[in-house]
């Protein structure tokens, strides 16, 4: 009865953009966005966070007052994760901000995305909170695209797979995920990561004459900012849309991983790696 239950168990999971070069990477305020994703979700769901940690490093700290004070100490943040007694809840946010992770004098990408990433079990938020929190950050920090969507925990962590062994737990990472990381720029010329249950697009991504089509014949589209609008599907509708053709040339991430032969996709690489 256990093993059932806890496959019935599902999450929630957030991923926000925000496509920068090295000024504005040095320039991002990942201390105010971690205090207020913290006081969203423990507002919304009655849930405190207990672990802070930075950089990478082993060490944690569980109040807030301890991450702010250690935070203080570090000329680059590259990373932070929060977890909300996350073996119990399976509820933990990450953010991470690439762009800062060289050595000092070291060749950098043209450009790097601040990330961040949520994993919220939807036991302790509806779907409204859910769109709550992801809005109230994208119109606060600026995200340039977002998406939401549902899956099983027994199956996932976040949206990557997970193999489960009989002494360990490991996530699935594949080629998709390195297209995918080469080319985030695209989300700023009108191409989605991929398709899901709900979008946070940015004004090229609505203009893509595909996409538009799709935004008023499927789902609900609204604005929620000057620049970013909700595309919000059904779970027929999304079904329906993740299955037609007309959509594949205006996705980054595909199974066959047919963004490669996009024009397009050269530039970008460019753009987000660093030539040897």
């Amino acid at each position: 009865m256990g093993l059932f239950l806890r496959d019935k168990k599902h999450h929630h999971f957030i991923e926000l953009y925000k496509i920068v070069d090295l000024e504005a990477a040095s320039t991002f305020d990942t201390q105010s966005l971690v205090i207020q994703a913290v006081e969203l979700i423990e507002r919304l769901s009655g849930i405190k966070a207990t672990d802070f940690s930075l950089n990478y490093t082993s060490k944690s700290y569980k109040t807030i007052k301890g991450f702010v004070s250690r935070y203080q100490k570090y000329k680059d943040v590259v990373y932070c994760d929060v977890g909300f007694n996350s073996n119990e809840t399976n509820t933990f946010f990450s953010i991470s901000n690439s762009l800062l992770n060289y050595l000092k004098n070291a060749k950098r990408p043209e450009k790097d995305v601040i990330q961040m990433r949520f994993q919220i079990n939807d036991e302790l938020v509806n779907e409204d909170e859910i769109q709550t929190i992801s809005e109230e950050l994208i119109k606060k920090f600026d995200f340039q695209y977002g998406y939401i969507h549902k899956f099983p925990t027994s199956k996932f962590c976040g949206e990557r797979k997970v193999k489960r062994g009989l002494f360990s737990t490991t996530t699935t990472f594949d080629k998709t995920d390195q297209v995918w990381r080469n080319h985030e720029i695209g989300i700023l010329h009108g191409y989605l990561k991929k398709l899901y249950s709900i979008n946070y697009l940015n004004e090229s991504q609505v203009n893509n004459q595909v996409i538009s089509q799709f935004l008023k014949s499927h789902g609900g589209c609204t604005q929620i900012s000057e620049e970013i609008s909700k595309w919000s599907l059904s779970n027929h509708d999304f079904q329906v849309v993740s299955n037609l053709p007309e959509l594949k040339d205006s996705m980054i991430v595909t199974d066959d991983l047919s963004f490669l032969n996009n024009p397009e996709a050269k530039q970008f690489k460019a753009k987000m790696t660093v030539s040897d």
